[in-house]
């Protein structure tokens, strides 16, 4: 493990801090859009931070003992969420339009159309590419139009303290919370995973077994019981 990596280990408390709060916005019940939970599904890859080629690691830095992330880390995740769902199912996010006329996800769905329009692949990009320099442009409209203007604040309402925001580009963030995702972060995106595909499955009749598909991962168990182990495996000490 490198020197960076080394900084992330948290404390007991901090654990068991961040299990509440995922506790709290898992079971509210409350999912009326998919930014929110998309948006902790790509954080849930800082939990990977000690591995060499994960993608996007360049978007992570150090302040004062702090993380600093670059929304950049988060817009390419975001991006590759959506494209892929796009693709594969066309489905609606969200069950009823804004004041402004646009749905949640309206943007990021209006983006990837643009996007794809001019790409010779109809397949959607990989992680790799769309962290890649020729498509920041597209990623940089993700991060300030989508990440920023609206998922950053909504998570920070059901979630406050989980990350500071820095700016337009930037959140902060605790080590604590790496090493917490970083134990817990295939819980974490199963859980995810779950109420995701039981929002989609519900404002989209026609289509059904959705958890079985979303990043090809296996059928999810019941929800509540991700989440008593997520707490359960957070109250040993962080090693």
């Amino acid at each position: 493990m490198d020197a960076g990596a080394d900084r992330m280990r948290g404390t007991y408390n901090d654990w068991a801090r961040y299990a509440k709060m995922y506790d709290s916005f898992l079971s509210s019940g409350k999912m009326v859009g998919t930014y929110k939970a998309v948006l902790l599904r790509s954080l849930a890859d800082l939990g990977l931070y000690s591995e060499p080629c994960l993608v996007g690691r360049r978007w992570i830095g150090h302040r004062d003992g702090r993380i600093m992330l670059n929304l950049d880390f988060v817009a390419a995740r975001f991006a590759k969420y959506y494209w892929d769902m796009h693709a594969g199912f066309g489905l609606r996010h969200t069950p009823h339009r804004s004041r402004g006329g646009r749905e949640d996800a309206d943007t990021i769905i209006s983006l990837i159309d643009n996007e794809q329009a001019g790409r010779a692949d109809q397949n959607p990009p990989e992680l790799a590419e769309l962290a890649s320099d020729k498509m920041e442009g597209f990623r940089c409209k993700v991060a300030r139009l989508c990440v920023a203007r609206h998922a950053i604040d909504a998570v920070l309402t059901d979630m406050p303290g989980l990350y500071e925001k820095v700016g337009k580009e930037y959140i902060e963030l605790e080590p604590g919370l790496v090493a917490f995702l970083r134990e817990h972060r295939t819980l974490i995106r199963k859980s995810l995973n779950c109420i995701l595909a039981q929002h989609l499955e519900r404002i989209n009749p026609e289509a059904r077994h959705i958890a079985t598909k979303i990043d090809g991962e296996t059928p999810l168990v019941e929800r509540q019981a991700i989440i008593a182990e997520m707490e359960s495996r957070a109250g040993a000490p962080p090693g």
